[in-house]
């Protein structure tokens, strides 16, 4: 029996009964499962990542606390498709910045979560200035 604490970090215990034998065997150690929420996280850390991608909240975003970038990730097995809304910076090639996203979005959610992604959406809600961009103060 091995027991693991991570009680520092997120106040979980987990313990696990491991048998030699089967932790040799690479069928005996379990599954990994990787939740939408994960996906979606990772995606839209990615995509604030890219270059020419700003944050940006508008509307009700601003109350309720949806900004862009924003992704919507389906994950069906080991496989994923994803949407990602992004605001980009004027005056970045709008097609340049959603091909950079896509492939950096596929990247992380090949890379950190072993998922095959079919295939990365994305578009492209607002296209921003830096007036736009500025915080408006009212006096």
């Amino acid at each position: 029996m091995v027991k693991s604490t991570c009680r520092r970090l997120c106040g979980a215990v987990a313990v696990a009964d491991l048998d030699t034998a089967a932790a040799d065997n690479a069928g005996g150690r379990g599954e990994l499962i990787i939740r939408s929420k994960v996906a979606q996280r990772l995606a839209e850390r990615a995509a604030a990542g890219c270059t020419d991608v700003v944050p940006h909240a508008a509307g009700l975003g601003k109350i309720t606390g949806r900004t862009s970038p924003n992704a919507r990730v389906v994950v069906s097995g080991r496989r994923c498709r994803a949407l990602v809304e992004v605001a980009v910076a004027w005056p970045a090639p709008v097609a340049r910045a959603a091909r950079r996203v896509q492939e950096d979005v596929a990247a992380a959610l090949t890379d950190y979560a072993g998922l095959h992604v079919d295939r990365v959406d994305v578009i492209v809600t607002h296209v921003l200035s830096v007036e736009d961009r500025t915080s408006r103060s009212i006096q």
